[in-house]
């Protein structure tokens, strides 16, 4: 299937075909565990996930963000995957981190937005790359599209460890009125178990995130091996 991504330069049926199942995304939050966002992505990479958002909950000196920033595109460049730069809160530094990296775009916050650098003039700074919105609705989705993204997360759709307290769980329902309001694709975000994926699939979205399992996977499991599993159960759903 090729979804209708209409506002960067890349090949909408390779942009969708790299997007679809899997998205992964890298974490500082996992760093007593031994992982950093260099870690991250070369283990989504090398277990077959094919979208790597760079994500700073933390933003670091910027040299250090860039650093890790030129290594994470070298590593998808070697995999023929998407390479996307989020800086939590800090739309501007995300910005200058893709064009100094040469990332395949950014992914923004909704709340964001208003921090420096609004929807519409992000999209014009990024030119040809892609640009993704996370929202929490369907009204959200319609102004993330009119804005020019070339999709929307939805975020979260269960209760997640890694969600801020009070941003409350959208559910099936709300992940369904995000994909109904919008033609772009949509990501699904937010405690999402391999349970999930089919229902989630038959809503519409094209592809889903999942990170506390990888990073801190339960006893007798690898981060791959769940990787697999999610790969597994989305492929059969």
């Amino acid at each position: 299937m090729v979804f209708k991504i209409k506002n960067t330069n890349m090949d909408p049926h390779r942009l969708s075909q790299r997007m679809a199942g899997f998205y992964g995304i890298t974490s500082d939050k996992y760093k007593e565990l031994g992982w950093d966002h260099v870690k991250c992505a070369q283990t989504l990479l090398e277990s077959g996930v094919r979208t790597v958002q760079l994500l700073f909950n933390d933003f670091p000196e910027y040299g250090r963000a860039l650093e890790d920033a030129r290594r994470i595109r070298k590593l998808c460049d070697a995999h023929d995957a998407l390479f996307l730069i989020t800086v939590y809160h800090k739309p501007l530094k995300a910005l200058a981190l893709v064009k100094d990296s040469d990332a395949d775009g950014m992914h923004y916050h909704m709340v964001s937005a208003s921090l420096g650098l609004p929807l519409e003039e992000g999209r014009r700074q990024l030119k040809g790359k892609v640009m993704g919105i996370t929202v929490r609705n369907g009204a959200e989705a319609k102004v993330a599209e009119a804005a020019g993204a070339d999709y929307v997360g939805s975020d979260p759709v269960f209760p997640s460890l890694r969600h801020r307290p009070g941003n409350a769980p959208i559910g099936l329902e709300g992940l369904k009125g995000i994909v109904d309001a919008v033609s772009v694709p949509t990501i699904a975000v937010g405690g999402i178990m391999p349970r999930h994926l089919q229902e989630i699939k038959r809503i519409g979205a094209i592809g889903f995130v999942t990170m506390s399992p990888v990073y801190k996977p339960e006893q007798g499991k690898t981060p791959e091996s769940v990787v697999a599993e999610y790969m597994k159960a989305w492929n059969e759903s």
